[in-house]
């Protein structure tokens, strides 16, 4: 069952990406009067963005994230545990405005690894995209705001010839451009002078690159693997809101579904005893998830948010548990 660690690793690193601009840019484009508190958000801990970063500013997030990966969820939506898989990120993660409504973004990060005595420390692929505003939101109408983003990730990290002997520690890549597109819909609702809901959907489509599988990989594998991975096509949802106690405090929840498509491998998958073949494919996989969490912004500009991302259900998924710490700032 090693790939199902390998699958939520995966999406887990790819959505992080979508939250690189998380800097809720609705700040400042929200016109408040002079007799009324304006309202700060850091955005939610994983939604992207509804709004591209304005021309010529910039955002940077440097966010720090543990994951806990300890047990699966079944193909009949049942528990089982595996030894626990514990993978430490910081992700630095940057956006800069070109014009009103074209944004660049880019994402580095390291992870330090371990289980069962093994550990390793790695530089992972390299996401990175534009985001284009459809649409701006009017605070005076329903209108909301709508931003396309378009995604790839730069496969830099090492996820082929890999050690056994170090359990999957020493895999941060993946192998695949990911190619992907999100779309966001967002909108800041006015309940008083004082509090403010924010709301934002998303919706991401995935359909990654093949992969090409040498000797043992990050989906699998062994001494004389040679082929290709078709991965899945993936499609991610979320629901985010943001409400604030006062003009410095907010809470924020995610409410997150994913799902992927099988996969198919082609070569030769070499074998892991006489007549048993190695498997490098996984079924189709679905996963729900919950991400709570609490913000501080000492002002319109820098913003502090804190909470877990926790799995609640799944099929042929990864059950994990993580605690994330992003600090945001617009330049």
């Amino acid at each position: 069952m090693k790939y199902l660690k390998s699958i939520a690793l995966f999406s887990s690193f790819l959505f992080i990406f979508e939250k690189a601009e998380s800097k809720d840019i609705i700040t400042h484009i929200y016109k408040t009067p002079a007799n009324e508190v304006s309202p700060w958000f850091t955005g939610s801990l994983l939604s992207p963005s509804a709004q591209t970063t304005p021309a010529k500013h910039g955002t940077i997030e440097s966010y720090f994230g543990f994951f806990a990966f300890t047990g699966l969820y079944t193909k009949n939506w049942a528990t089982k545990t595996f030894p626990n898989f514990y993978s430490t990120n910081l992700y630095i993660s940057t956006s800069y405005g070109l014009t009103s409504f074209l944004d660049i973004g880019a994402t580095l990060n390291v992870s330090y690894q371990f289980t069962q005595g093994q550990q390793s420390t790695q530089f992972g692929d390299i996401p990175f995209g534009i985001g284009i505003q459809l649409l701006t939101e009017d605070q005076n109408s329903w209108l909301p705001s709508i931003k396309l983003g378009l995604r790839a990730t730069a496969p830099t990290g090492k996820y082929n010839n890999l050690n056994p002997n170090k359990l999957q520690t020493d895999s941060v890549g993946y192998g695949t451009w990911a190619p992907r597109s999100c779309l966001t819909v967002g909108k800041l609702l006015k309940l008083n002078s004082i509090h403010f809901l924010s709301y934002r959907v998303s919706f991401n489509y995935t359909v990654p690159t093949p992969v090409n599988a040498k000797n043992f990989t990050f989906y699998g594998g062994v001494p004389g693997t040679r082929g290709t991975i078709y991965l899945g096509n993936t499609f991610w949802t979320d629901l985010a809101l943001e409400y604030n106690f006062n003009q410095k405090w907010a809470f924020a929840l995610d409410l997150y579904y994913q799902h992927f498509n099988k996969n198919r491998f082609s070569g030769k998958t070499g074998f892991i005893a006489p007549g048993i073949p190695a498997s490098l494919t996984y079924p189709s996989i679905d996963a729900f998830s919950l991400a709570p969490a609490l913000e501080y912004n000492w002002s319109a500009n820098v913003g502090l948010i804190g909470g877990v991302w926790f799995s609640v259900a799944g099929r042929n998924s990864a059950r994990f548990l993580a605690g994330s710490l992003a600090i945001n700032i617009y330049i």
